[in-house]
């Protein structure tokens, strides 16, 4: 539905095209990574409530809401540097790919709004953690956040083969019923503008890898307006896929 004629004037819209660009940077990142094959594989993502993970206990991957240690500031990486027979200069090129890219976004977010995102990090006695980053009561954001996460554990064969691609066996070389030990980075955000003219922006970009040495490049990236422009659709997209 169009918002009423003359609503959209009196409204700061600047930072529509600010999130168009820091997200075409981790387009362009991610495109160089892959080489010239497709580029975006995998699933959705699942919400869960936040009582919920509360009440959720590790599975049998080794991965739940009580599985992560606060610290007060990340390490230089998150990856596990003595993984056999893992690509870790791949794992090690993704991780540093997209802490560069939190800089920038939030930078960026920071220098529109005038407000700073707080932080929190954490890692896992297994291996990974992450890095979180919140802006809250903003000028121009009401709520923004920029997270970059470095997974390790398992998943059944089921569940692996549900986030990829149909007829594609990433689960090759396992026995049935076995789970597949895996490693996942990657970096996610959701902004959602005080202005209800501006659409929410959403972005998540994954690398995949399971140990049997199966990888792939996952994720994906839109806006949601609350009133549709299509000059937006068109702006937003068209830089996409340009840059």
């Amino acid at each position: 539905t169009k918002a009423p004629a003359g609503q959209r004037g009196g409204h700061p819209y600047s930072p529509v095209g600010e999130m168009t660009i820091s997200v075409a940077v981790l387009t362009v990142g991610l495109m160089g990574l892959s080489g010239n094959g497709p580029w975006i594989r995998g699933g959705g993502e699942s919400r869960v409530s936040h009582s919920r993970m509360q009440a959720t206990k590790a599975p049998a991957g080794g991965i739940g809401w009580d599985t992560h240690k606060a610290i007060d500031a990340p390490p230089e990486t998150l990856c596990r540097p003595d993984d056999a027979n893992a690509n870790t200069e791949m794992r090690s090129k993704f991780e540093q790919m997209c802490r560069d890219a939190q800089n920038k976004i939030c930078a960026a977010i920071e220098e529109v709004d005038g407000t700073k995102f707080s932080e929190d990090a954490w890692t896992r006695e297994g291996g990974g953690g992450g890095i979180s980053r919140v802006l809250s009561g903003g000028n121009v954001f009401e709520k923004a956040g920029c997270s970059l996460s470095v997974v390790y554990g398992s998943m059944p064969q089921e569940a692996l083969a549900s986030a990829t691609e149909r007829g594609v066996d990433r689960a090759k070389g396992y026995k049935e019923g076995e789970r597949v030990p895996f490693f996942a980075c990657g970096l996610s955000s959701v902004m959602h503008p005080r202005n209800p003219m501006a659409p929410t922006m959403h972005f998540n970009y994954r690398y995949f890898e399971t140990d049997g040495g199966v990888w792939w490049f996952g994720g994906g990236t839109d806006i949601t307006p609350s009133y549709l422009f299509e000059e937006d659709m068109k702006h937003f997209h068209g830089t996409c896929k340009h840059r």
